[in-house]
């Protein structure tokens, strides 16, 4: 039976808001859901901008909160845990036009993942698995807690906001430590108030994963030259990252266009992946 889910139904499932909820329109047809994008207004904090790589990830947030519907719609009092991102293959010649896409989810319950995929009538843009976890929002809010008591960034180390990172320009990273090459370290600060937190998860502050990936994606464009993101092979979040925060991206160049990332919070393992990126042009990038 097809049932189609209103944005005051999402509202009711979901706890993201403005402008942080990607999903206006959501179609339920047994474990197949998929969801339209919301209007994008013209001064829209999240999607005002130009960035191919970014949008691929909002796209991800698109279909993670459909498929969060599904798993929601039918419990109370819990809260919805983004995990891992696993063999998420982008198309390499597509543009991703969010306005024009659909966002699916296949739930697989046996499994413990939702089969993703953003497409239009002409394309696929991307396709891959997504695991999330259930979890009493009473433990939700414990967890926050602990971490928040961890000792935030030193005042006198260099350090950049996260809202910049939206933006287009690379001279928002600060760049600490390049190594032989083929490393390098990253700093950047989370601080309080800005929309991609607070429409989150109203009633925590806690840092987005599309946000935590980015960030390392733009990393990886200013010092290596690395331009399309072509595929996730994982990337595991393992804590939240919850303002003020220190955040430190430590990336190494693998092979074949691969760069395995990890993320510290205030010296906390917060997430660790590899990020695939297109081959030849990191080779031009780097030559």
């Amino acid at each position: 039976m097809t049932r189609v889910h209103s944005t005051e139904d999402i509202e009711k499932n979901i706890p993201h808001r403005l402008p942080m909820r990607f999903i206006e329109k959501v179609t339920e047809d047994g474990n197949k859901v998929t969801g339209s994008l919301r209007e994008i207004f013209q001064n829209d904090p999240i999607f005002k901008h130009q960035d191919r790589n970014l949008s691929y990830l909002e796209g991800i947030e698109a279909c993670a909160q459909t498929a969060a519907i599904r798993v929601l719609k039918d419990t109370q009092n819990q809260a919805i845990v983004f995990k891992t991102i696993e063999d998420l293959n982008i198309n390499r010649d597509g543009v991703l036009i969010l306005s024009n896409a659909k966002f699916e989810a296949n739930i697989v319950e046996e499994e413990g993942y939702a089969y993703i995929k953003a497409f239009d009538e002409s394309k696929t843009y991307f396709e891959g698995k997504i695991f999330c976890a259930l979890m009493d929002k009473d433990r939700f809010k414990k967890l926050l807690g602990i971490v928040s008591r961890k000792a935030p960034h030193k005042k006198d180390e260099p350090i950049m906001d996260i809202f910049p990172v939206i933006g287009g320009s690379y001279n928002d990273v600060v760049l600490c430590e390049y190594n032989h090459c083929n490393s390098v370290s990253t700093l950047l600060r989370l601080t309080d108030g800005y929309p991609i937190v607070n429409g989150h998860f109203p009633d925590y502050s806690v840092m987005p994963a599309i946000f935590v990936i980015f960030g390392a994606d733009k990393s990886i464009r200013m010092t290596f030259g690395a331009e399309k993101l072509v595929g996730i092979e994982y990337f595991e979040f393992v804590a939240p990252i919850i303002p003020p925060s220190r955040i430190d991206y430590s990336i190494k160049y693998d092979i074949n266009g691969k760069f395995s990332v990890e993320v510290k919070s205030n010296d906390m393992l917060a997430a660790k992946g590899i990020l695939r990126y297109d081959y030849d042009l990191i080779t031009k990038g780097r030559g």
